[in-house]
């Protein structure tokens, strides 16, 4: 997660973090669309579902920066479930949701 998203307010020293993936912080590389997972980028806290894909080797560090973002959510959202996410694919290289 990016060290801007951290926000530090003077008064009252409160602090907040960021809840907003990016994606190009997550390494996007593949051979086969073998490689690569569906994930979920913009911000955690809405209701959304995967959108787009990631190399396997990045989903640890994934995992752990979007627990760490959901420490930050303010409120419980009644979101629907995801459907299956759609299949992924390797194109040129990189990773992405397959058309």
């Amino acid at each position: 997660m990016k060290k801007s998203c951290l926000l530090i307010f003077v008064f009252g020293l409160f602090a907040s973090g960021c809840t907003t993936l990016d994606h190009a912080d997550y390494d996007q590389s593949c051979a086969t669309a073998d490689d690569c997972i569906p994930a979920l980028f913009g911000d955690i806290c809405s209701c959304g579902c995967e959108n787009l894909a990631i190399s396997k080797s990045a989903h640890e560090k994934y995992q752990t920066d979007r627990w760490d973002a959901y420490d930050y959510c303010v409120g419980l959202y009644h979101c629907e479930p995801c459907p299956i996410p759609g299949p992924v694919a390797c194109n040129a290289g990189k990773c992405a949701m397959a058309q």
